[in-house]
């Protein structure tokens, strides 16, 4: 499963021209970093592939799991190795491709992407989307995107061919049932097998539980109406939520998988937060509650009340909003980069937006 599906790029300004140049200079592992335990296979269209060290682990063991639990027919477990080593072929190249959907996608906004790494959880695509929603919310979308397409190909062959939809063509994620009446024949336990992986793949991804894709279209979504930093923080806390639920889900299906991901989701989000609190406690006030105007720029009691001064007010607005929106993009530079990462005149706004906020709360 495609857990974290992306996650921005945090690279020290050191490394910049070599990913600029698609190099794979920062990929060397070190001791203390997990993960960077990982070693480059391929380069595609200057995107890095790293495979994690873990994840070679992953397949040997499933591999090894498959040899034993096909003597035992009575098992839960009884694909053999012939087709576990299909599943997980199944598995790696549709991951890699989803990952691919969500580079290709933060470039094609204006934003960047530059490598991705498979590890057992899934992938991680590093993109930096350019810094407005909509950008965002296409990024984390074409990753599933990609899974429905494949699905898109895969259930009306598979139906074609065996005539069984419901079930077969159309698996059920809580089984692999569906494979016995295909043993018969390779490719079509192929296509089964793919189609199975591409529908857990969207289903799970499309969660709405941060880091997972649907907890950042969820979040990009707040975006426009709470701003960057509010947006955030309620998708954390959503994802709180959802990361629970699936390690209960996790214990009572004693499946080590979930429990995993939901302890990286978990993590996940309490290394967001706190990455919130720091910037709220440099910054000296929360950034999500600066430069809202009062019932937006459209708030109908307003315009509906005769008044004078509505067109200094309303001027007003428009130029909080504007500044809201810039501080917004500041912010999530900073999420992304640290405070190394800006200008000197993003460091200007954002000193002068702190210094006004600090009088206004003295005032």
């Amino acid at each position: 499963m495609s857990s974290g599906g992306w996650r921005p790029g945090a690279d020290s300004e050191g490394d910049e021209s070599d990913r600029r140049a698609g190099g794979w200079g920062r990929l060397r592992p070190t001791l203390d970093d997990p993960m960077s335990w990982s070693v480059p296979v391929a380069r595609v269209a200057r995107i890095a592939v790293r495979l994690h060290l873990f994840f070679i682990l992953f397949i040997a063991i499933e591999l090894f799991k498959a040899g034993f639990a096909a003597t035992d027919r009575g098992g839960a477990a009884t694909l053999g190795v012939g087709p576990t080593l299909v599943l997980l072929t199944c598995f790696f190249w549709s991951v890699l491709l989803h990952e691919f959907g969500h580079c290709l996608a933060s470039r094609a906004g204006g934003g960047e992407a530059d490598e991705i790494m498979m590890w057992p959880l899934g992938g991680l695509a590093s993109c930096r989307p350019a810094s407005n929603w909509l950008a965002h919310a296409a990024t984390a979308a074409c990753g599933p995107l990609v899974n429905l397409l494949i699905l898109g190909i895969t259930i009306p062959v598979l139906g074609s061919a065996t005539g069984r939809w419901l079930g077969v063509a159309i698996p059920s994620p809580f089984s692999l049932s569906g494979i016995e009446p295909l043993r018969g024949s390779w490719w079509l336990m192929a296509v089964y097998l793919l189609g199975w992986t591409n529908l857990v793949l969207l289903l799970f991804n499309l969660l709405p539980v941060f880091p997972l894709d649907g907890g950042r279209i969820l979040q990009a979504l707040l975006w426009p109406r709470l701003g960057y930093t509010a947006a955030l923080r309620a998708a954390i806390r959503a994802g709180y939520v959802g990361g629970l639920a699936i390690l209960v889900l996790g214990v009572v299906r004693n499946e080590v998988l979930l429990l995993l991901v939901a302890l990286f989701g978990l993590v996940t989000c309490r290394q967001e937060m706190r990455r919130l609190e720091w910037t709220q406690e440099t910054l000296g006030f929360d950034p999500g509650a600066e430069w809202v105007p009062e019932g937006g720029l459209d708030d109908p009691a307003e315009s509906a009340r005769p008044d004078p001064e509505s067109g200094r007010r309303e001027r007003e607005a428009r130029r909080r909003a504007e500044e809201a929106e810039e501080l917004d993009r500041i912010l999530l530079k900073i999420n992304e980069r640290g405070l190394s990462g800006l200008t000197a005149r993003e460091r200007r706004i954002l000193r002068e937006a702190t210094e006004r906020r600090r009088r206004e709360g003295e005032g």
